[in-house]
């Protein structure tokens, strides 16, 4: 049963698109939704999920820049 899977990717990329306009990501309305309801662990693991998506996307334009997306995506 593929379709779920299909449904479910897409909506982690929409999230992850909107994640780039979002300071606080568990504040964004698409991961509130999928996390309603959820266990604090689950919900826990989408928003990091969402979170280490949106600085994968990053440049790092120096070193600075480079060693701030490190050190958020370890977090």
């Amino acid at each position: 049963m593929k379709t779920p899977r299909i449904v479910f990717s897409s909506f982690l990329a929409l999230v992850v698109l909107v994640a780039a306009f979002a300071n606080e990501f568990g504040n964004m309305p698409q991961v509130k939704e999928i996390t309603n309801g959820q266990p604090e662990d689950v919900v826990a693991f989408i928003e990091r999920m969402v979170e280490c998506n949106h600085w994968g996307g990053e440049e790092p334009y120096d070193k600075e820049r480079g060693e701030q997306i490190r050190k958020a995506v370890e977090a």
